[in-house]
């Protein structure tokens, strides 16, 4: 499974490309916060709040990742030890 950098065979849709230009014209260019961008953070937190019936935190229970390497490496980072077998 090649979970490298992917290179589409289409152009994004309009709106994609005028909120780019949109972000480049505010001065919009750094990088986010390690866990993902914080306003995306809060709105699924409170997505994800109304539908497990229970409070998730942005701030400190939702990471946003870059892609599928970047979710799994972090998720099992934090679930296995050393010594521990994944098959």
């Amino acid at each position: 499974v090649n979970l490298g950098q992917g290179f589409p065979d289409w152009s994004p849709p309009p709106f994609v490309r005028d909120a780019a230009v949109e972000a480049i014209m505010k001065g919009t260019n750094q990088y986010t916060r390690t866990a993902g961008h914080l306003p995306l953070a809060r709105t699924l937190a409170a997505r994800y709040s109304m539908h497990l019936e229970q409070e998730v935190r942005a701030e400190t229970e939702v990471a946003v990742t870059v892609g599928a390497s970047q979710a799994l490496y972090v998720s099992l980072q934090s679930l296995l030890e050393e010594g521990d077998e994944v098959l």
